[in-house]
């Protein structure tokens, strides 16, 4: 059955009207749990530290050994020790500098992704 004219344009703009009053009347969405386990991560670390380094010493002089012994330790390690553990913790310190600038670089590139095509629905 054919189309009366005319009607064809209101029956999209209607549908137009209604896709903006849905897309502009939805409630926001719940955040994930993603910063909630990063602190219990963190804060798991920040407590294991403060046992190993605060705790222990402190319950007996068993865990850490005394300070002498440290600098004896320090004194007489190789320069080659010295090299590959700068070396080794320049390469790891670059990969995760270089992972998280990749993270938050493809989240702010899909948030403005995001925030275009909300500003191609209301059009």
């Amino acid at each position: 059955r054919p189309l009366r004219p005319g009607t064809h344009t209101r029956r999209t703009e209607a549908m137009a009207a209604s896709k903006e009053q849905e897309v502009m009347g939805r409630e926001r969405e719940a955040p994930d749990d993603g910063l909630a386990v990063l602190g219990w991560i963190i804060g798991g670390i920040v407590g294991l530290l403060a046992m190993l380094f605060v705790l222990f010493p402190i319950l007996g002089n068993s865990v850490w050994p005394e300070w002498d012994y440290w600098a004896y330790i320090f004194a007489n390690m190789s320069p080659w020790s010295w090299t590959f553990l700068g070396a080794s913790m320049s390469i790891s310190l670059s990969v995760i500098g270089a992972a998280w600038g990749i993270f938050i670089c493809g989240s702010s590139l899909m948030a403005l992704l995001c925030v275009r095509r909300a500003f191609a629905r209301r059009t």
